[in-house]
């Protein structure tokens, strides 16, 4: 069993098939594997005609409503990925967040010299961007088979600095 069932699972993971999946995980997963990964296909294909994609330096203004398309296009595609993918099976759960910045940090990311909990908060707010994710409705982090985070970094770096005690997660089964 590799290191991110073995994770998953000590931490109540339940395999369930897409269909089935609450929709931020839906969402989640369909934007990973539709808009990042390209592996799954959509029957709308002009979504990248969206006037962001033709600017050389967008706003915040502009990325902010290029991410409320994103969003509008995701759900309006959920249908669409139940029927072709709804029997495709996640391992699906929450894990203690500090748990999960332990991971990281053991897998040498963001840097192996950043070794504590308190270096890598520190860092994430002197070095990366951190949107303001919902918590109410949070989309799950993306691990692959190590056990690494392979999306949602920035949800992952919001809920971490925001005190949330657990981060919803999604792996592949």
């Amino acid at each position: 069993m590799n290191k991110n069932k073995i994770l998953a699972k000590k931490h109540g993971a339940v395999v369930l098939p897409y269909k089935d999946l609450p929709r931020t995980y839906k969402l989640a997963i369909g934007h990973y594997m539709f808009l990042d990964g390209e592996a799954w296909h959509n029957t709308n294909e002009n979504w990248r005609n969206h006037k962001f994609w033709n600017k050389d330096c967008p706003t915040d203004k502009d990325r902010e409503e290029y991410d409320a398309y994103i969003y509008r296009v995701m759900v309006r595609a959920i249908p669409h990925f139940v029927k072709e993918y709804g029997k495709t099976k996640f391992g699906v759960g929450e894990i203690p967040t500090d748990v999960m910045a332990v991971e990281i940090l053991k897998q040498g990311w963001p840097n192996p010299k950043i070794n504590t909990l308190a270096k890598y908060k520190e860092w994430i707010q002197e070095n990366t961007f951190i949107p303001d994710h919902s918590k109410n409705n949070r989309w799950p982090v993306i691990m692959d088979s190590k056990g690494s985070v392979i999306d949602g970094f920035h949800r992952f770096h919001n809920y971490l600095i925001r005190g949330d005690l657990t981060i919803p997660f999604v792996t592949f089964a």
